[in-house]
């Protein structure tokens, strides 16, 4: 026992050495040259200060001065799980029915702006319970400002593949509490389409407008790519949500900060 305890806390470590939370990256930090807290409340999000949903909707292409900055960070997240109870059975091969100590995940980031029209946030993961390397939340994105009757307009389009994780308040499901958990502890099997049924297992295109910055508009259309394309970036279709026929996707909101 004493062995996992040391395991977990030199693996927490780490993690905290090497990033801080997967949705305050640290290459962003350096692009800006601002504190986490500049763009999530309580620096380490996932929600958005009005900073940060500026910086998500200018396509992630703010940056301090013309000095180049690495687009790379890394983060790591360890675990030990301990049930009441044992469980039934083993919750994935390698593992025992209880008191399981593991490396969850190791994810890298290859996040920041390119010129002042592009940009995008990427995460590619090693699932350490699955023992396979995946594609996850990915965000690309290209902006530009236009002008109508006076007022300033910024229009964007992301290409995604998780309804929610181009959400520039960072509230839906794709960025809602739990942050980050186990696959070896019990929950639930059931959820709604929107809570993450779909990440992973499809593409979107979503084009937005923001007006005078007041009021924000969306309008996306999800489909499934290929399954063979759908293995090369580490998926197997049979354990993603499918969409049968293109799903469309609308918001509309109003802010006055």
């Amino acid at each position: 026992m004493r062995t996992n305890v040391k395991f977990v806390c030199l693996a927490a470590v780490a993690a905290l050495l090497i990033a801080q939370r997967a949705e305050a990256v640290p290459a962003f930090a350096v692009q800006t040259a601002q504190p986490c807290n500049a763009c999530h409340v309580g620096g380490f999000g996932p929600q958005l200060t009005p900073f940060g949903r500026q910086f998500k909707l200018e396509g992630y292409t703010m940056r301090a001065g013309d000095a180049f900055t690495l687009p790379v960070s890394a983060m790591a997240v360890a675990s030990f799980v301990h049930t009441q109870a044992d469980q039934p059975e083993p919750p994935a091969p390698h593992y025992s029915t209880n008191d399981n100590v593991t490396i969850d995940q190791v994810s890298l980031f290859v996040a920041g702006g390119i010129g002042d029209h592009f940009g995008g946030f990427t995460q590619w993961t090693y699932d350490g319970v699955g023992r396979a390397f995946a594609w996850d939340n990915l965000d690309l994105r290209a902006t530009t400002h236009e002008t109508l009757d006076g007022n300033d307009v910024l229009l964007g389009l992301s290409v995604n593949n998780s309804p929610g994780v181009e959400d520039v308040w960072n509230t839906l499901a794709a960025w809602g509490f739990p942050y980050t958990g186990s696959d070896l502890a019990p929950g639930p099997d059931a959820g709604t389409v929107i809570d993450g049924v779909l990440a992973q297992g499809v593409l979107g295109a979503n084009a937005y407008a923001y007006w005078n910055s007041s009021i924000y508009a969306e309008v996306g259309l999800y489909w499934t790519p290929g399954h063979g394309f759908l293995r090369a970036m580490g998926v197997n279709p049979a354990d993603s949500g499918i969409l049968d026929n293109a799903a469309p996707y609308l918001r509309l909101a109003y802010q006055k900060d």
